[in-house]
């Protein structure tokens, strides 16, 4: 019997351009958690890169720790404008995005932009821009000095001390790959791929077909995430990546989720998005098969609708991803699991 939860998403733009397309807060364990925002800037563009010789690799511990409790999501310690606060490391987030709790508390000037995203149920979401973000993270450093985006989250995040969702994808570039080890718990750069080749050896390849981009290109932040495809209990699904959500999850609209739907019993979990109270259900110790990874794990079927920017079908969440290591390249993601 899992903890009560609840779920928050949004999506929406960020920097001072014309609005961009996408981002998620999305949920799981007894709290709410998050996936998404827009892009803050690239960290250096490939002319910048290149006319600089590679320096030391950076990294940062991440945790499964909130304050030494026990947590089933991937935490980071960061800073906004010197104030400490705590980061979820959130690859199904299209960007970084600063709670607005944190944003008043740093002092953060934001504006409206007209920025509108939709959250899980397809419900519109209003956001502001701050045009400095002040994102430093520990052991890594400072990332560029963007706008940011900001947004309301429950209170429940709040009180949890989570202030900033962390894109991982978005802290790659085209000379500076970053390899997400949830199972080492640690985000480290990888310039020339070695660690991923060692990680890789044995193990089985979640992407064993590529996993499909979605990236804005009609702005030039270039907000991505990444679709794989798989089977949840026989059944063809397009699954985010999303180490921003506790539990494997599809959508009740989706064909699979009708198909699966007659399997699943009515969920006890309290499970919220940004404009309300989302129904559930779950198909208990239910099979998925990604790749060469295959796993058995409790699968909701959440109420919503696609996403146009990225349709999928669901996410695939820690349930499965704990075990695995991402590394992000500047367009596409390879995903190894032991």
């Amino acid at each position: 019997m899992r903890a009560p939860r609840e779920a928050v998403a949004k999506r929406a733009g960020t920097a001072m351009l014309p609005p961009v397309r996408s981002f998620a807060l999305a949920a799981c364990g007894s709290i709410v958690l998050a996936c998404g925002a827009s892009r803050p800037a690239p960290i250096a563009s490939p002319a910048a890169e290149a006319a600089h010789p590679l320096r030391a690799p950076r990294r940062f511990p991440i945790a499964y720790a909130l304050e030494g409790r026990p947590f089933p999501l991937p935490i980071a310690r960061v800073t906004v404008a010197g104030v400490p606060t705590l980061a979820l490391v959130d690859s199904g987030a299209n960007s970084h995005v600063i709670a607005g709790w944190l944003a008043r508390k740093a002092g953060l000037s934001t504006v409206v932009m007209g920025d509108m995203g939709t959250d899980h149920t397809g419900s519109p979401i209003a956001t502001r821009r701050a045009p400095r973000g002040q994102i430093a993270i520990e052991s890594w450093g400072p990332l560029p000095d963007a706008p940011a985006l900001v947004t309301e989250v429950p209170e429940a995040v709040a009180r949890l001390g989570i202030g900033v969702f962390l894109s991982p994808q978005q802290l790659a570039s085209e000379r500076y790959p970053v390899l997400l080890d949830l199972r080492e718990r640690e985000l480290r750069e990888a310039p020339d791929e070695a660690d991923f080749r060692s990680i890789s050896r044995g193990a089985s390849a979640l992407t064993a077909l590529p996993a499909r981009a979605c990236i804005d290109e009609e702005s030039p932040l270039l907000g991505r995430v990444f679709v794989v495809r798989g089977k949840v209990r026989g059944e063809s699904v397009d699954l985010l990546l999303d180490t921003g959500a506790q539990h494997t999850d599809v959508l009740a609209s989706s064909a699979a989720g009708k198909a699966l739907a007659p399997l699943s019993a009515a969920g006890s979990d309290a499970v919220y998005a940004a404009s309300g109270k989302v129904s559930t259900r779950t198909v208990q110790q239910a099979s998925v098969a990604i790749g060469e990874v295959a796993a058995v794990v409790d699968v909701d079927i959440i109420a919503g609708q696609q996403d146009p920017f990225c349709p999928r079908d669901g996410v695939v969440a820690m349930d499965v991803l704990s075990r695995c290591a991402m590394l992000f390249r500047d367009r596409d993601v390879r995903v190894v699991c032991r």
